[in-house]
C-alpha cells in the first residue's frame, strides 16, 4: 500500500489559512469523509488513501478538560496561527480553539 501526500498551500491577505478551515469549508464538494477517533478524542478526514487529522472545538474541549481534571498547570499549543482567526469555520467567533482552551 502506498500513501499519497499532497501539500496544500493556501494564502490570504492576513497570512496562511489553516487546513481545518479549508477542509471544513470545502469538504462536501471534495467528498472527504469526516470521522471521530474516540481513542485520540480528535476528528480526521479521509478520501481514499489521503487523510488529515486536526483539532476542533470538541477535541480541544476534551483535551483541556483532561488536563484540568489532572491538575495540570496548563496546556501547550503547537501552532496558534492555525486557529480560525477570522471566524470562517462556522463557529461564528474568531479564535474558537484558543477561546475553548481559555474557558
Amino acid at each position: 500500500m502506498r500513501f499519497q501526500f499532497q501539500t496544500i498551500r493556501l494564502h490570504s491577505f492576513s497570512g496562511k489559512l489553516n487546513a481545518f478551515s479549508k477542509f471544513k469549508t470545502f469538504s462536501p464538494s471534495l467528498q472527504w469523509t469526516e470521522e471521530w477517533d474516540p481513542d485520540y478524542a480528535a476528528p480526521y478526514m479521509h478520501k481514499g488513501l489521503k487523510w488529515v487529522s486536526y483539532d476542533d472545538v470538541e477535541s480541544i474541549e476534551a483535551k483541556s478538560r483532561f488536563a484540568a481534571e489532572r491538575g495540570a498547570a496548563g496546556v501547550m499549543v503547537w501552532s496558534i496561527d492555525t486557529d480560525d482567526f477570522r471566524g470562517n469555520c462556522g463557529q461564528g467567533v474568531d479564535y474558537p480553539l484558543l477561546r475553548t482552551i481559555n474557558r
